[in-house]
C-alpha cells in the first residue's frame, strides 16, 4: 500500500491466518511473492493520487496546480475522474469503509468527511 501509515508487522499476518502459519512461513511465503515478482512491486502514480484530485473538484486553482505537478493536462484525467466519482458516490465504494473510518482522522485531516459534489462540472476539465 502506497499510504501505509503503519504496515502490519509479520506476525500480525500470522494472526490473521488464525495462527495456521508461523512467522518463519508468513516470511517464506512473502519471499516467494516478491521472487515471482522479480521484486518490481509497482511505483505510485496519477492513479494513486487521484482521491485527492476528486476531493478538491470545486477548487478549480488547485486542480490545475495538481495537474501541473503532476504532468497531465486536466482533460486527460477527465475520463479516469469521472469513473473514480462514480465509484466514489455510489454503492460500490461500500467496500472502501476501511479506508474512509481512516482518513477520517485528524491525522489525515478529516479529508473524507469533505464532501464530493453529485456531480463534476461540465467546465472543470477546461483548460484555462
Amino acid at each position: 500500500k502506497y499510504e501505509e501509515i503503519t504496515p502490519p508487522k509479520a506476525v500480525d499476518f500470522c494472526e490473521i491466518t488464525d495462527n495456521n502459519y508461523d512467522l518463519e512461513e508468513v516470511i517464506k511465503m512473502e519471499a516467494g511473492i516478491l521472487k515471482s515478482l522479480n521484486f518490481e512491486m509497482g511505483n505510485p502514480n496519477v492513479i494513486t493520487f487521484l482521491k485527492s484530485f476528486v476531493g478538491i473538484a470545486s477548487e478549480n486553482k488547485t486542480t490545475s496546480y495538481l495537474c501541473e505537478c503532476l504532468g497531465y493536462k486536466s482533460a486527460e484525467l477527465k475520463e479516469c475522474v469521472l469513473i473514480l466519482h462514480d465509484l466514489y458516490l455510489s454503492r460500490r465504494a461500500s467496500s472502501f469503509k476501511a479506508v474512509r473510518d481512516k482518513y477520517k482522522q485528524n491525522k489525515f485531516k478529516y479529508v473524507a468527511n469533505l464532501p464530493s459534489p453529485p456531480e463534476i462540472p461540465v467546465n472543470y476539465f477546461d483548460e484555462e
